[in-house]
């Protein structure tokens, strides 16, 4: 799995060959969580996942679209 970066003590990356839409995964503590490129929402709104962090990586994600996107792409050509 194609580390992005380090956020807040979680890691974001993402799977190679992975479903649409174009989405990272947020890994903290065991628990996981899957954003959505183009608006940062969760694709797991039930799943429990600390708010702090899960905001500190929405926060990351919109700043970050075209690096987050290029590493889509990468993977996903």
């Amino acid at each position: 799995m194609p580390k992005i970066t380090d956020i807040a003590g979680a890691t974001l990356f993402v799977f190679p060959n992975d479903h649409p839409p174009p989405h990272i995964h947020v890994r903290y503590q065991g628990k996981a969580v899957r954003l959505r490129i183009v608006d940062a929402a969760s694709m797991d709104p039930n799943r429990e996942f600390p708010v702090r962090v899960l905001r500190d990586a929405q926060d990351w994600l919109l700043a970050n679209q075209d690096k987050a996107i290029k590493q889509w792409d990468i993977y996903h050509s």
